[in-house]
């Protein structure tokens, strides 16, 4: 019933990578029959687990602040459970296949088996390739494809779990499962387009011992995750842009340091930056109280 009320919805069935449309155990609108075992039935029988993130976001029940569009750069995204309306984290990351391209793009979720998700095949990350000229527009990914009834890229073969890559076709970014919390709720990813950052200029390079200080670093592929550090001494920076960071240096001792930007997928870019030791304060002249004449006083 869940899945036919879906198609009234105007939802089309989700495939695996194949494109067999009723192999995605991940989605009510395709394998909706698989693993019914592993839950209590209802007096309407199997309980449907959820629809996919490319669904869900076109019937607008994703908000716009839990949706991450790649733009190019690194990027290190917290997801939460697709299925909890409650989570401050993001829930969806679209990837382009193109700049400006909205009709070819990859989706990046995070599921757990809770609610009606219960008889998930697991707790995994999902990526699904989407195109929008497809009957069914998205295909769940995954490195098993379907040999019998084995298990294939649409059952836990589609599981993305800790220090798993995949390879968006044609777009040049990686996505890397960095981690996932201990009550498999929260997943950490780590989106790479493989080019470290370059930093081509900063608007100083040198400052007083001791003191922090404030400048505009200019460069390439500058994350909004970007950490910065000076020698062995984190930084603090604000991210502008791709090429743009304002950076506050710390108070360090006299001395050239290395200053390097490290962006989430741990690539690096550097340059130096040195503390001089601040001049004396030149001594004042005043004037005494009895006689008027001038002295000096440090």
């Amino acid at each position: 019933m869940a899945h036919e009320m879906g198609h009234a919805f105007g939802l089309r069935h989700s495939s695996d990578s194949a494109g067999h449309p009723y192999f995605n155990d991940w989605d009510v609108m395709s394998g909706g029959w698989d693993y019914c075992g592993s839950v209590a039935t209802t007096p309407y029988g199997c309980p449907p687990q959820h629809q996919i993130a490319y669904d869900k976001d076109s019937l607008g029940w994703i908000p716009a602040g839990r949706k991450v569009t790649y733009n190019g750069v690194s990027r290190r995204v917290v997801l939460g459970q697709l299925a909890d309306v409650t989570t401050g984290s993001a829930q969806l990351v679209v990837i382009p296949h193109a700049v400006g391209n909205t009709s070819t793009y990859t989706t990046v979720e995070m599921r757990h088996r809770q609610g009606f998700d219960a008889k998930l095949p697991g707790d995994a990350v999902l990526i699904h390739e989407v195109n929008t000229a497809r009957i069914e527009p998205a295909y769940v990914q995954g490195t098993i494809i379907q040999t019998g009834n084995g298990p294939s890229d649409g059952t836990t073969g589609a599981e993305f779990t800790d220090g798993m890559t995949y390879t968006v076709p044609g777009a040049g970014v990686t996505i890397t499962v960095q981690s996932i919390s201990a009550d498999r709720t929260l997943a950490v990813i780590v989106l790479s387009n493989g080019a470290p950052p370059q930093v081509t200029a900063m608007s100083q390079t040198t400052s007083p011992a001791g003191q922090t200080s404030a400048f505009t670093l200019t460069g390439t592929n500058l994350s909004p995750d970007t950490r910065i550090a000076f020698g062995a001494t984190p930084g603090t920076m604000v991210w502008n842009s791709a090429t743009s960071l304002t950076v506050i240096a710390p108070a360090l001792t006299v001395g050239t340091y290395t200053v390097t930007v490290t962006n989430p997928d741990g690539l690096t870019g550097n340059h130096a930056y040195t503390y001089f030791a601040a001049p004396a304060s030149a001594p004042a002249l005043h004037a005494t109280a009895t006689t008027g004449a001038s002295v000096l006083t440090p």
